[in-house]
């Protein structure tokens, strides 16, 4: 069985791992999202997603005004349906909203009082040095009363919106009855808008984690990775050219520049010899003993060749400019991710070929998605 390891990705794959689409998909069509051990993904670029997030922010902006537009349109039609039904309160069925309508009576009636003095006051003589004198304290006097007209009015408001708050039937006051039904058509506009409020605003929740998951892995790993994993998921391997010649139903996934490197074995020895040396003329010597250094050996990776290196359906092919290395997918081993390498091990081979690559992961996930559907 395959086994994939990462040496500084500690969670490089997950189960189904997928191939990451840059097309934009067709519009009026939602791209598929996918359930992965690191959260829902969306099969599309992360552009797109960042171009249905500020679509979806600009739709809630725009509800959220809906909303508000409809809730003074309420308001206003529920006012003047309480100052109509307050002034004519004999003609309907008013009994059990005769405390609320005495108040907004009340209220008339300060209001009414109000404008009567602000307008005796703007009545008032103001000539000579007296009249300025009395103007000043008219302005004043003027401006309190208007602050008092102007709250006695909003309170007013409010008595006439209590008078036709929640009436359910008809009153057969035609006026009145006409701006009713505009309040309860606008309340039930509300709240479907307020239910689409709340679904845009999950949509939003949703796609600004997702976008956030996916600059992480962008970060960390140098590609979308969630995406790549998504789009390969939702709709398999995407063909790639490649200058590889493929076999029957064979399909070329995923390529990227590689340096096919050996691990190669030296041996130095350590130590010394024993024994007695004897001059034999010329100026050399013979040394009657044995060599008793011992051999030390030791790796180190070399690199062989340069190249492509091709994932396909059936094979990871190494193509290089002295040598080309086929690995049938059912052939390998282990596949050992590193910062900056791939480890391949396969069937019928003790060494190790490692690939020098600039995004190791990238190749990973297609690798395990075609270990993953061989049959």
């Amino acid at each position: 069985m395959l086994a994939v390891r990462t040496a500084e990705y500690d969670n490089l794959y997950t189960a189904g791992l997928s191939l990451m689409s840059s097309e934009t998909p067709t519009p009026g069509a939602a791209p598929p999202v996918v359930d992965t051990e690191d959260g829902p993904v969306t099969a599309s670029s992360i552009d797109y997603l960042r171009q249905t997030a500020t679509d979806k922010q600009r739709a809630a902006k725009a509800l959220t005004d809906r909303i508000a537009d409809l809730k003074s349109q309420t308001l206003r039609a529920q006012i003047q349906a309480g100052s109509i039904l307050s002034a004519r309160r004999s003609e309907w069925a008013s009994a059990d909203r005769a405390p609320r309508i005495e108040a907004a009576l009340g209220l008339e009636q300060l209001v009414a009082r109000l404008d009567q003095n602000v307008a005796e006051v703007a009545m008032h003589p103001h000539h000579g040095l007296g009249g300025l004198v009395q103007s000043f304290k008219d302005r004043h006097e003027t401006d309190s009363l208007h602050s008092q007209l102007r709250s006695a009015k909003a309170e007013l408001d409010t008595r006439y919106g209590a008078v036709a708050d929640l009436l359910d039937g008809p009153t057969g006051i035609a006026d009145a009855d006409s701006l009713l039904d505009q309040v309860r058509q606008n309340l039930q506009q509300q709240r479907d808008l307020s239910a689409q409020q709340e679904t845009v605003g999950a949509e939003i929740g949703r796609l600004t984690d997702e976008i956030k998951r996916r600059e992480d892995a962008i970060a960390t790993l140098g590609f979308d990775g969630l995406g790549v994993q998504a789009d390969l998921v939702a709709h398999g391997i995407r063909p790639i050219a490649t200058s590889l010649v493929l076999k029957k139903n064979e399909v070329a996934a995923a390529s990227a520049q590689a340096t096919l490197c050996r691990y190669r074995t030296s041996t130095r020895y350590v130590g010394g010899s024993q024994g007695v040396s004897i001059p034999i003329g010329l100026g050399l010597r013979y040394r009657v003993s044995s060599f008793r250094g011992h051999p030390v050996q030791s790796e180190a990776l070399s690199p062989v060749d340069q190249g492509t290196l091709v994932v396909t359906n059936q094979r990871l092919v190494f193509l290089g400019s002295k040598r080309d290395v086929s690995i049938p997918i059912a052939k390998l081993l282990q596949v050992e991710a590193f910062s900056n390498a791939l480890g391949i091990a396969r069937e019928g081979k003790e060494a190790r070929e490692i690939y020098l690559v600039l995004q190791p992961a990238y190749l990973v996930l297609f690798i395990h998605w075609v270990v993953s559907h061989q049959s």
